[in-house]
């Protein structure tokens, strides 16, 4: 029985001072991710100041949840529930991006694929180095960093021999089928 009451004592004490960010709260928490040697003044403030803006930050929202209206992440814009994005996957039942940033995010991720289709296409059409490593360490154990430079030259001039044959093979491919009609 003695040791029940010891128990729920402790309880409430680590209660009361996860409550008021005491120092043994803190310390507890900073403990998961350092030495208690490494833990300093300075480290116990700073992480008082993140958590207590933390925890104004979910009150907030909360507040804001209470009334219908949701932030967005991105722009801040405060704004009523019914417009954001639903997700039944989310804590709440709806994403915390407004559907102009969500555009926006979507929007600039095609934007990133167009701009590395034209970096891929120009690499291969230049034949550059990046491109020449990459065909020849495919298929093989090799790195790209292990490749020597006078063997992506050679490699680089094959790659020519067979773009120019087929070229000229196509060429007179297509001059055929022109005449035959």
């Amino acid at each position: 029985m003695g040791s029940d009451k010891r128990t729920e004592y402790k309880r409430k004490y680590r209660a009361e001072a996860r409550r008021l960010l005491k120092d043994s709260y803190i310390k507890r928490c900073l403990k998961q991710k350092f030495k208690a040697s490494e833990i300093t003044e300075k480290m116990i403030i700073e992480c008082r100041k993140s958590i207590k803006k933390s925890r104004r930050r979910r009150d907030e929202l909360e507040k804001l949840r209470t009334i219908g209206k949701c932030k967005c992440r991105t722009c801040h814009k405060i704004d009523c529930i019914g417009n954001f994005t639903q997700d039944k996957s989310k804590k709440y039942g709806h994403r915390q991006v407004c559907p102009q940033c969500e555009s926006k995010r979507i929007n600039g991720r095609q934007g990133a694929k167009e701009y590395t289709k034209k970096y891929n296409k120009k690499i291969k059409e230049n034949l550059e180095d990046v491109y020449v490593r990459m065909v020849l360490s495919s298929g093989s154990i090799l790195k790209r960093g292990d490749i020597p430079q006078e063997l992506v030259g050679a490699k680089r001039q094959q790659l020519l021999i067979e773009r120019i044959t087929k070229e000229s093979w196509n060429e007179k491919r297509t001059n055929k089928r022109l005449w035959e009609f």
